[in-house]
């Protein structure tokens, strides 16, 4: 479900963005999508679990909302970007983040958490909120001043590839041959959208 976010953020850029793409953008995008999907889910990949999504259980409910609300913030975000400096957008964006979490927290008694942690626990966490949200945020939002919200989007699928070089690296898993498959159809899709 959260697989989604793609078709979310492309209809969401023409929609609010009024982005104007070829027939054969959403094409190949759609089919970088499977090919992403099929790198993700490698031996479990079908076609028709692709489509069986489950939103009348909690999990599947709350990734469709997860997937509209990250598709849906590329296309704001886009929009945001092009009246405020990149800095400021993700800033922005990540203190929202911050306050929207921390009310659902709230909302569902899940707070406990915040007072266990012990100080290693909260130095770790900042470290990661520092390289992982803070950088990473703003060198994507410098990169979507430049560029369309659609194109950022397909480029996004990108993420499922750097995560299993940086497996094979880390932890000495191998692709699988359906990975391998994947990952050049993703390559030629990618290319093929953008060409």
């Amino acid at each position: 479900v959260q697989k989604l976010q793609p078709v979310f953020a492309l209809l969401l850029s023409r929609l609010i963005l009024k982005e104007r793409l070829e027939k054969k953008f959403y094409l190949w995008a759609v089919l970088a999508i499977f090919a992403s999907y099929a790198l993700i889910f490698n031996k479990d990949f079908s076609l028709s679990s692709f489509w069986e999504i489950n939103i009348v259980n909690n999990v599947g409910l709350l990734a469709l909302i997860a997937a509209f609300a990250f598709g849906s913030s590329t296309v704001l975000g886009k929009r945001l970007v092009n009246h405020l400096h990149f800095l400021s957008s993700a800033t922005l964006r990540l203190g929202l983040t911050a306050i929207i979490c921390m009310f659902l927290l709230s909302l569902f008694g899940k707070t406990d958490f915040v007072f266990e942690l012990q100080a290693t626990e909260w130095r770790l966490l900042l470290v990661i909120a520092v390289l992982t949200a803070a950088v990473a945020t703003s060198l994507y939002y410098k990169g979507l001043k430049l560029i369309p919200a659609s194109l950022a989007t397909l480029l996004e699928l990108f993420w499922p590839i750097t995560a299993v070089i940086l497996d094979y690296f880390v932890n000495g898993n191998i692709l699988s041959p359906v990975q391998f498959v994947a990952t050049a159809f993703l390559l030629l899709f990618v290319y093929k959208a953008l060409k």
